[in-house]
């Protein structure tokens, strides 16, 4: 999947978004509220056991965190597309993996959301979600729509709306603890 992968409490939260939504960012963040690393952009999971398995490579993010909340380490990596956050700089530890799959967060940042909110969605809406943030899926007709399927099934699955950083940590926090 391409979504942002960490635990906390021996479950995986998938940060879920289009490219540019604020994954990364939000993984950032939530490393200093407690959250502890599995991946970033790519979260592998086992159709089978329904568990997530590490992918620890460098946060990327595209811009700075906003706000100055969460500045960057002295050993980021500046490029010109984006900003690279070596894991041995990341403000906690790795994730033991693989870990279960718990919850999975489908983020909507808007600039103009006038009260922060989340709410548990279905598993019909959960899947149609999911289904395009996965790693071609057309080239794995018996893994597309129905591993999405399995996948949602075994999760807690919301859609999380908000404008500012700060907002999006504290629903996640609320709705993962």
């Amino acid at each position: 999947m391409h979504a942002a992968a960490l635990e906390r409490n021996g479950g995986v939260t998938l940060v879920v978004a289009p490219s540019g939504g604020g994954k990364s960012t939000t993984a950032w963040a939530l490393l200093h509220r407690g959250f502890r690393y599995a991946s970033d952009e790519l979260a592998p999971i086992d159709l089978e056991s329904g568990e997530v398995h590490g992918f620890p490579h460098a946060l990327c993010l595209k811009t700075d965190p906003p706000g100055g909340a969460y500045p960057l380490p002295e050993g980021t990596l500046y490029t010109r597309r984006a900003r690279h956050i070596p894991v041995e700089y990341l403000p906690a530890p790795l994730a033991p993996c693989p870990v279960r799959l718990d919850t999975i967060v489908f983020l909507d940042r808007r600039t103009a959301v006038v009260a922060p909110s989340i709410r548990g969605i279905g598993a019909a809406e959960a899947a149609a979600r999911l289904y395009p943030q996965s790693l071609n899926p057309l080239a794995h007709p018996a893994d597309g729509t129905d591993a999405a399927v399995r996948i949602v099934r075994r999760a807690r699955c919301f859609h999380l709306e908000a404008s500012d950083l700060d907002s999006i940590c504290r629903l996640v926090l609320s709705t993962v603890s």
